[in-house]
């Protein structure tokens, strides 16, 4: 039995799991972004992003997104000197938690839609 699976399908399920967590980030970004800021208030990513981006709609979301961003690659981020070890280290991990998990499920997602996509396309069962 082979399952003949859409490109339309593949778009629909990947695209609505990634505007979900868009909305999210957010929604986040007015809650959560000034807290995570305090908590980062000597890093030159925090530094250069307040003094470069609004903070409207779009300039917090972006904010928020670079910021969690740099906490779930915290090594990249300390060793090109965006974060600042210290004050990485004493992040609260709940709110790290909070923020970093719309940006996993983006890249889980991802990855997953190609992975599907490559090997529907290998199997011939994407039309």
């Amino acid at each position: 039995m082979v399952i003949k699976i859409t490109l339309l399908s593949f778009v629909g399920f990947f695209g609505f799991l990634a505007l979900f967590s868009d909305f999210y980030l957010s929604r986040l970004s007015f809650k959560y972004l000034e807290e995570a800021e305090k908590y980062l208030k000597g890093s030159s990513l925090v530094i250069f992003n307040k003094k470069h981006l609004d903070n409207g709609f779009l300039g917090r979301t972006y904010r928020l997104i670079q910021l969690s961003s740099g906490l779930i690659d915290e090594e990249f981020y300390i060793k090109r000197g965006a974060l600042e070890r210290e004050e990485v280290s004493n992040f609260p991990h709940a709110l790290k938690r909070k923020i970093t998990l719309p940006n996993k499920v983006l890249q889980v997602s991802g990855l997953l839609a190609l992975i599907l996509a490559i090997g529907a396309n290998y199997s011939g069962a994407l039309t």
